[in-house]
């Protein structure tokens, strides 16, 4: 055997101890990367996160707008002063015997 192999040798174990530390580091630097980027890893978690937060609150939006429509169609079918008012505004209904002035805005 040669002399720098003995295991005895200082240099010899030196190094064996830096091959083992940075064949470590490389295998738990590749696992790190493998759970992070593989398909189902931390960062396609946090965009499938974000994706899931983003629909949450369209989904709160269109019940929001659902529940307007919902209460707009209970006050149409029942509130004569609410269509009296919406027959006014949007279609320019009139009572009978009423006037209309019509101002123009610049």
């Amino acid at each position: 055997m040669s002399r720098n192999f003995r295991s005895g040798n200082p240099r010899h174990v030196r190094f064996m101890q830096r091959l083992k530390f940075f064949l470590g580091a490389a295998a738990g630097l590749a696992i790190l990367a493998y759970f992070s980027f593989n398909q189902y890893g931390i960062i396609q978690r946090f965009e499938t996160h974000g994706e899931f937060r983003t629909l949450q609150n369209e989904i709160a939006e269109q019940e929001k707008k659902q529940s307007e429509i919902r209460n707009t169609l209970e006050r149409l079918q029942s509130d004569y002063d609410y269509i009296e008012k919406i027959a006014r505004e949007r279609y320019y209904l009139i009572k009978k015997g009423e006037t209309v002035y019509w101002i123009r805005r610049n």
